[in-house]
């Protein structure tokens, strides 16, 4: 009988045996599929607030002078091109009169010298080397006359002599003449030509100096905007530089936001994003990654809750399209990364205790 109980037993023990180690190699899968599951959990969401910002300029006029009126109020929409402003222009609009006047001077010398009146020049020199001609003749039969006449003693040496002087200076006279009628049939020479040209030149750049600056005078908007502020009033006088309007440049939009050290790494430049303002809160408007600081700083007073703002953070902007113009400078609005890399490890865990201790 005590035989028979052994036996059974053993057969009890070797049915219990097999469950155990079943329910061993359960508890072992289970926790090693946790594991499995923690290392492959998604990525946690990166979003950050901020407020939606806008690139200002502000327009100066080049030119200084009198404010006659301002072409665009504050806040009033205005075009790339558009005129803003216009100063008194009458000073430089004289200029251009008499650059103009310079102009067509050097140019009628040109012109002259050229060619352009060369036929009455040489009709011109032709006469003067005829009378020099007529001149010398009579000069030179009066001289021989008169040295007869002393030959015959019915003149003196003196009057010889200064009929001599009268020859001489009409043989002057005529190689001048001849010199002159040469020059004018040979025209200008081609250093003359160019000395002529040249100064045509700089009366052409004088004129498009002076109508520049003319122009200047009448200031236009280099963006389209809206006029966020008039910096000058009609009848106030200002300066080269001085700015006259300034203008919110709507069509670049970005959400300025700060993101923790930790989470820098999930960010690029260029990467996709997401803009929700509460206005419209089923909207989404596409954004990306414009700019990342490359240095850390300090989280902002207005950004974060007193405990936080000791918080290490980078500033990011974020570049937003809206063509319709739903979206204006000063709006809250939250930012969702798109395509960001995995999370950090979770602040308190093993790898972050790790990570602090050997930063300490």
């Amino acid at each position: 009988m005590t035989a028979s109980r052994s036996s059974a037993n053993d057969r009890s023990l070797s049915r219990r045996i097999p469950r155990s180690a079943l329910l061993a190699a359960s508890v072992v899968l289970a926790v090693t599929a946790l594991s499995a599951c923690a290392r492959t959990r998604a990525p946690r969401p990166l979003t950050a607030s901020g407020t939606v910002e806008a690139d200002t300029v502000r327009v100066a006029a080049e030119v200084g002078g009198r404010v006659l009126e301002l072409g665009a109020r504050e806040g009033e929409v205005v075009r790339a091109g558009q005129v803003v402003a216009r100063l008194d222009s009458r000073l430089a609009e004289a200029r251009v009169q008499e650059a103009e006047a310079a102009l067509a001077t050097a140019r009628a010398r040109y012109e002259e010298a050229a060619g352009g009146t060369r036929d009455e020049v040489i009709r011109q020199a032709r006469a003067a080397l005829d009378q020099a001609r007529v001149q010398r003749d009579a000069a030179a039969r009066e001289r021989d006359r008169l040295r007869a006449l002393v030959s015959g003693g019915a003149a003196t040496a003196a009057q010889l002599d200064q009929a001599e002087d009268r020859l001489r200076a009409a043989d002057k006279a005529l190689a001048a003449a001849q010199a002159a009628y040469d020059q004018a049939r040979a025209g200008a020479t081609r250093a003359a030509l160019a000395v002529l040209e040249r100064a045509v030149e700089q009366a052409e750049a004088a004129v498009k100096l002076a109508r520049l600056q003319a122009d200047l005078s009448t200031v236009r908007a280099p963006v389209d905007g809206v006029v966020s502020a008039e910096l000058a009033h009609p009848g106030e006088v200002v300066a080269p530089g001085a700015p006259l309007v300034e203008i919110v440049d709507t069509r670049r939009l970005w959400v300025r936001v700060y993101i923790p050290e930790a989470d820098l790494v999930r960010l690029r430049t260029g990467q996709p994003a997401e803009v929700r303002v509460d206005g419209l809160p089923d909207r989404r408007f596409p954004a990306s990654v414009r700019w990342i600081a490359p240095e850390a700083e300090f989280t902002p007073r207005n950004v974060q809750t007193p405990s936080e703002r000791t918080r290490i953070v980078f500033a990011v902007k974020v570049a937003v399209t809206d063509p319709e113009g739903h979206l204006k400078p000063g709006l809250p609005a939250d930012v969702t990364f798109l395509d960001v890399g995995a999370a950090p490890p979770p602040v308190g865990g093993p790898d972050s205790s790790r990570g602090e201790s050997s930063r300490s």
